[in-house]
């Protein structure tokens, strides 16, 4: 009975130590985190690394494997005509409060879109060219377009706004009452949306693989060196936003690494062209060509980084221009612009929060003294994210992401017709851009798309709006153990095919 009894314990034993070493919580330490979870308004750096663990989309994108189109929520698409797709739903999901998901629910997600109060401005130009949304059956839906839309098929799989939320929920508890506690189909579910924290739990009824993790906890930790020693203490399983000259510091850790990937987004300036003397696009341009950005490259980013070729992205495959300059470094062309400009010694103020994007602050700080060499009375102020306006400053920090591989998922969906920058009137152009872009919207021959492309980007750097720095790195500090890596979505993907811990 004896030897029975030790070995019954001994069972228990290993059992129980077995439990205990599959650790199933996990533990994020990030700079900051969406204002709200409703999707359509977190569409930005800090709503990734949430918002694609809750939420899906109708079609998913390989970024992988060439952007290749594959289902999600919808199990086939086809083009019924030149402005209609319709497609077929998964019968067998359902949203993290146990309802149904139908075509009803994909109806409301992409028709609140066309509410012109609807204020995701990022989000809403994603579908400006959708008219309606027509429901066939529960589980058949067909979008159509008011013109043909060659990449309509993009947009529904693009990961910054066709995310599917449940129509009778939303429409009963109201946007913020939504953003507070959101309901989506994905693998987690929210179970606490505080102001320095955010909570996830596995969904016990998700439809297809069940995630390998049980909860996970997101928790604001501003300062780099404070993750940085979360992390390495062990309270913390990763963190975000690692900037380059930490990396010694985590890879001389015990127990921790660094995990890092070129991303699909670029840093950027946006100028004031509203108020003097930055109106004037020879001021602007001279701003562009004042940046030295292969030093700060290597300065900042270890040569990781990459300066663009324009605003473009390899991953528009046919449609990237690879023998499109580099943005260009021309002191001398900048200071003959100044003197030619309205500029008079005015100040220029570059407004920037500093800790919302990797390297900002002394990105910042080394551009506004190559500023100052070329003549330029430019200053540096750190303000609050709430107060970085155009009213009052020449120059904020921005970055813009690359939503779906096409020329329009990049500079025309951001600084179109129908964006933020235009809608919200920090930018009007004056010459044929808005014209160009709603060409390139409609037409569907490649080679005159890619022409178009190359039209608009001319125009752009004419006007001189804004302008691009970098394509960064993202890089991440993890613990031992975990099996991850980052993307160049900029997403903290811990979906079962992209996390797991361990043996």
């Amino acid at each position: 009975m004896n030897v029975l009894k030790s070995m019954v314990l001994l069972l228990l034993a290993l059992l129980l130590s077995a439990a205990v070493a599959q650790e199933t919580h996990l533990r994020i330490a990030t700079a900051d985190l969406p204002g709200s979870m409703e999707p359509g308004l977190a569409a930005s750096n800090t709503g990734m690394r949430v918002v694609p663990n809750v939420f899906e989309t109708l079609i998913e994108m390989d970024w992988q494997d060439n952007s290749v189109l594959l289902p999600k929520l919808a199990t086939s698409w086809q083009r019924i005509d030149d402005v209609t797709l319709e497609l077929t739903l998964r019968d067998d999901v359902t949203f993290h409060n146990g309802d149904a998901f139908t075509a009803n629910d994909v109806k409301f997600s992409f028709e609140r879109f066309m509410d012109p109060e609807y204020p995701g401005s990022l989000a809403r130009s994603l579908f400006t060219t959708i008219s309606a949304v027509e429901v066939i059956d529960p589980y058949t839906v067909r979008v159509i377009t008011e013109s043909p839309d060659p990449i309509l098929e993009y947009r529904l799989a693009s990961l910054w706004g066709a995310w599917i939320v449940p129509a009778d929920y939303y429409q009963q508890v109201g946007i913020d009452a939504f953003g507070r506690a959101p309901i989506g189909t994905g693998p987690f579910k929210v179970t606490s949306v505080e102001t320095e924290s955010l909570d996830l739990e596995a969904y016990d009824a998700y439809w297809a693989q069940k995630p390998n993790v049980s909860t996970v906890n997101y928790r604001i930790i501003p300062e780099t060196a404070t993750r940085v020693a979360a992390l390495i203490a062990g309270e913390v399983d990763m963190i975000s936003q690692l900037p380059p000259d930490q990396y010694g510091v985590v890879e001389s850790a015990e127990g921790v690494g660094v995990r890092t990937t070129l991303i699909n987004n670029m840093h950027m300036h946006v100028y004031n062209t509203w108020n003097a003397p930055m109106d004037d696009p020879k001021l602007r341009q001279a701003l562009s060509l004042g940046i030295d950005r292969e030093l700060l490259v290597d300065a900042l980013w270890n040569n990781e980084a990459v300066v663009p070729r324009s605003h473009q992205y390899e991953a528009y495959g046919p449609m990237y221009n690879a023998e499109r300059p580099l943005a260009v470094y021309d002191p001398e062309k900048a200071k003959a612009l100044i003197a030619e400009s309205s500029y008079n010694g005015e100040v220029l103020y570059y407004d920037t929060v500093g800790t919302y994007y990797v390297n900002e602050l002394p990105a910042a700080e080394a551009i506004v003294q190559m500023w100052q060499d070329i003549g330029l009375n430019a200053q540096v102020r750190v303000v609050d994210a709430s107060q970085r306006d155009l009213d009052n400053a020449a120059v904020i920090t921005w970055s813009n992401t690359m939503r779906f591989p096409d020329p329009l998922g990049g500079l025309w969906l951001l600084w179109g017709a129908e964006s933020g920058r235009q809608s919200e009137e920090t930018w009007q152009p004056q010459n044929a851009f808005n014209d160009v872009g709603q060409k390139l919207v409609t037409s569907l021959d490649k080679d005159e798309r890619y022409a178009l492309s190359q039209e608009l980007l001319d125009l752009w750097e004419e006007e001189a709006p804004g302008t691009v720095l970098w394509y960064p790195t993202v890089s991440f500090g993890v613990r031992d153990g975990i099996n991850w890596e980052p993307d160049r979505l900029q997403t903290m993907d811990l979906r079962a095919a992209r996390f797991q811990f361990a043996d």
